[in-house]
């Protein structure tokens, strides 16, 4: 999963047009949240240069395991409370018609 996290990230800032080398670097140094940059992350980058090694960070820093995890909780507790809040509605609805 880092792996490929690191291949798609590396891609995009690529795709902006930088050296594949220095991409890879700088996305590298964004996922490890080691702070080194060649010069890619600059105030003046494009903005989807930036939204890339913004999310890189964040994964970096909470880890996959902890984002999978909670991907994976609230993927079954989001189901759990729409179904409650669509049973409240039909309780208020009838509660209304009587």
């Amino acid at each position: 999963m880092y792996f490929s996290t690191l291949i798609r990230g590396a891609g995009i800032l690529a795709a902006y047009g930088y050296p594949v080398q220095d991409s890879i670097f700088e996305f590298t140094s964004a996922l490890s949240t080691v702070g080194l940059s060649v010069g890619i992350t600059a105030p003046g980058a494009p903005a989807g240069v930036l939204w890339a090694e913004m999310a890189a960070m964040f994964l970096g820093r909470l880890e996959f395991f902890a984002i999978v995890i909670g991907m994976i909780r609230l993927s079954g507790d989001v189901p759990a409370l729409i179904r409650a809040r669509v049973g409240e509605r039909v309780s208020l609805a009838s509660r209304r018609q009587n």
